[in-house]
């Protein structure tokens, strides 16, 4: 940022890195308004500020496999991938330098619970920590209910406030929020992580990742019967996916489901990494036609953003 003192002016250039970039024009200039204020060529009073850089990933593989049917990951390739321990182990995902997107039933209840990042391996030394000091559950998630009874799932997503900024670089980053609104396209491929069950009926210590497609609603109306024979509940507010064995399981919920699939990359036109689902509940992992239920996130963009914005005027 240059300040030209004798006419009154800034002309500016941004640069962007791996995790931050500027706000505004890669150029511009402010020149100093009648009100005191630096006013830039469009009219904007403000000068720039550094936001982060979203959906990008330092180490990608191209990659297919069989979380249930997944392959392992590695560091850096899914650097927004946060991992929940605590009562309820889960996933979650950073959106921004102090933010996190996760399921509501993974927080809800669940006081003591940790976030780390930067880190594919669950063994203790790994990870950045990411200490919390608030939690926002959506308020028409039904709380306080016990997950194994649960029936209704509807709003079954949370945000979650870091106590300071996360430090960014190649190995945590976050991912952008979805730009689309209406249903998701039927068929859509895209991807999914956690440290779930895999397929020898054990919990990964590695974070996996799997290639799933969406399918339509009225497959996905056909819902299992998971509590006590009593029908559960879908909503508009949900889509469910899956694809030949793949699917997220126990301990992936609140785990992100993202596009493009990952190993497609984001280059050619496809834009940044975007995540359009929260795992959220399923039947049986195991089961044949592995079919996982998931919040869908375009659903929630605005309540994610105004929610933010009036945290962070407090």
């Amino acid at each position: 940022m240059l300040f030209d003192t004798a006419s009154s002016q800034i002309d500016t250039l941004c640069t962007c890195n791996n995790s931050f970039c500027c706000d505004l024009l890669l150029t511009d200039t402010f020149t100093c308004g009648a009100s005191g204020a630096w006013v830039s060529m469009d009219g904007r009073e403000a000068l720039p500020r550094c936001q982060e850089v979203c959906g990008n990933t330092a180490n990608e593989i191209l990659s297919t496999g069989r979380i249930l049917g997944g392959v392992l990951a590695e560091l850096g390739e899914i650097p927004w991938q946060l991992a929940v321990k605590g009562r309820m182990p889960g996933g979650a995902s950073l959106i921004g330098d102090r933010w996190a997107l996760t399921a509501a039933h993974v927080v809800d209840n669940n006081p003591g619970f940790q976030l780390y990042g930067g880190l594919v391996n669950l063994a203790p030394s790994n990870g950045q920590p990411l200490p919390w000091d608030t939690v926002i559950i959506h308020p028409g998630f039904q709380k306080s209910v016990a997950n194994s009874g649960r029936t209704n799932f509807d709003n079954d997503i949370a945000l979650v406030r870091l106590a300071s900024r996360a430090p960014l670089g190649p190995n945590l980053s976050p991912i952008c929020l979805p730009e689309s609104q209406g249903a998701l396209q039927a068929d859509l491929m895209g991807s999914v992580a956690g440290w779930g069950m895999t397929e020898s009926k054990q919990m990964s210590q590695i974070l996996r990742h799997a290639p799933i497609s969406v399918y339509g609603p009225s497959t996905c109306r056909s819902t299992p019967q998971l509590s006590k024979n009593l029908p559960m509940v879908f909503t508009d507010n949900m889509f469910c996916a899956g694809y030949f064995g793949r699917d997220s399981c126990s301990r992936d919920s609140g785990g992100p489901f993202f596009v493009p699939r990952l190993g497609d990359g984001n280059q050619g036109g496809r834009g940044p990494y975007r995540i359009e689902g929260i795992v959220s509940w399923g039947p049986d992992c195991r089961q044949p036609k592995f079919k996982g239920y998931y919040t869908a996130v375009r659903n929630y963009v605005g309540w994610i953003r105004e929610t933010i914005k009036q945290l962070e005027n407090e």
